[in-house]
């Protein structure tokens, strides 16, 4: 039974051993396995995904531009209806002012005209029925 045990602590520490060996190659090899990662990063950030088409970045930028331009044609058009709703409703309220100032003006010279209609009448009632 002395053996069984023997050879699991032989083990345990061949482990520990290896483990000590392996960290040690690894750190002689970290600065060369950091640019490699580096590169590979650079790598997969230039190229495009599988099934993907690759987009230069001189489209991106012009179509970047393209619609900001856009927007701002948007933006100024809106902004140009809202001000043209704008002057068209003071425009109908001064319309509407001035018909309502004109209907006025009219009845009054409706009234004076029925008044004058209704006395000529009166007067013409009273020369006829004087004769």
């Amino acid at each position: 039974m002395m053996e069984v045990s023997g050879d699991q602590a032989t083990a345990a520490q061949f482990k520990i051993y290896a483990k000590q060996a392996a960290d040690m190659a690894l750190a002689d090899m970290a600065p060369t396995l950091g640019a490699i990662e580096r590169a590979i990063a650079r790598l997969n950030a230039a190229l495009p995904e599988e099934g993907t088409a690759a987009i230069s970045p001189t489209i991106k930028w012009i179509g970047a531009l393209a619609g900001t331009v856009t927007g701002g044609l948007i933006m100024a058009a809106l902004l140009w209806v809202a001000s043209s709703v704008t002057d068209m409703q003071q425009t109908l309220a001064r319309i509407d002012e001035r018909q309502k100032a004109q209907t006025i003006a009219q009845d009054g010279r409706f009234d004076d005209f029925d008044r004058r209609i209704t006395r000529l009448e009166k007067f013409h009632q009273l020369e006829g029925g004087g004769s």
